[in-house]
């Protein structure tokens, strides 16, 4: 797989300088380490994304009237 260069700023003395510093003098692959958590981001936002259609479906399902249990336990049924 070919790799593909990036850069980014931050702001001097933010957090995030401090943090990089850091992961600098351990000698931390940050490439990786900045790849991990922007997939990361992704999948949690997929996750985020499949939760808020869930309550949008609950909102519609229980507008004016009360779920049956077989509506309940399909919704609830993960947890």
């Amino acid at each position: 797989m070919t790799r593909v260069v990036q850069s980014f700023s931050v702001p001097d003395g933010s957090i995030a300088h401090a943090k990089l510093k850091q992961w600098k003098e351990e000698e931390v692959n940050i490439s990786a380490v900045v790849q991990m958590l922007i997939e990361q981001d992704g999948a949690d936002m997929d996750h985020l994304e499949r939760l808020k259609n869930k309550i949008r479906k609950l909102k519609d399902l229980t507008n004016h009237r009360q779920l049956t249990k077989e509506e309940w336990d399909r919704e609830f049924m993960m947890w």
